[in-house]
């Protein structure tokens, strides 16, 4: 674990979100990767913008990858009584 946080701190301090760290984990050109997130006093919305050949990685056959970063994203967001929503463009 202690390795893992070494690699992603670069990262995380560039971005600041860890959801952009579990966004670019599973994809090929995580330097394409474009993360957005807007918030106002209900919601929100993280909007994840990928290269076309990677949509397929970030969503999954089961989309059980798009779940997960909306499980992460909902926790977040709960925690500022808010609602949580990912748009994914690709």
């Amino acid at each position: 674990m202690q390795n893992l946080v070494k690699q992603w701190a670069p990262f995380l301090k560039k971005s600041g979100s860890v959801h952009s760290l579990c966004i670019t984990s599973p994809i090929d050109k995580s330097d394409e990767v474009k993360v957005v997130e807007r918030k106002d006093s209900k919601t929100k919305v993280l909007r994840l913008r990928v290269a076309e050949e990677d949509l397929g990685k970030v969503i999954d056959k089961q989309g059980e990858k798009a779940h997960s970063i909306r499980t992460i994203l909902n926790a977040t967001a709960t925690k500022l009584k808010q609602t949580g929503v990912l748009e994914i463009i690709g």
